[in-house]
């Protein structure tokens, strides 16, 4: 579990999306995996589903480029 006591929403936000854009750097995700990959670290729903949000808005994570391009 990754959540500590004392750690607030911005700093579990932050260390989501550390985490996510480590994963993206190996390799492309989809939405999908990259969600399963942060439930597994121990991120809650809410942080999750904003990380994923960030990174579809900024371009990093594209289902259907993902899709396309396998």
């Amino acid at each position: 579990m990754v959540k500590k006591t004392g750690q607030n929403g911005q700093e579990q936000m932050a260390l989501a999306s550390e985490k996510a854009l480590r994963l993206l750097k190996v390799r492309p995700h989809t939405v999908f995996e990259l969600s399963t990959k942060l439930k597994r670290a121990g991120f809650d729903k809410g942080t999750i589903e904003a990380v994923v949000a960030d990174l579809a808005y900024q371009d990093y994570l594209n289902d259907q480029r993902f899709a396309e391009a396998f």
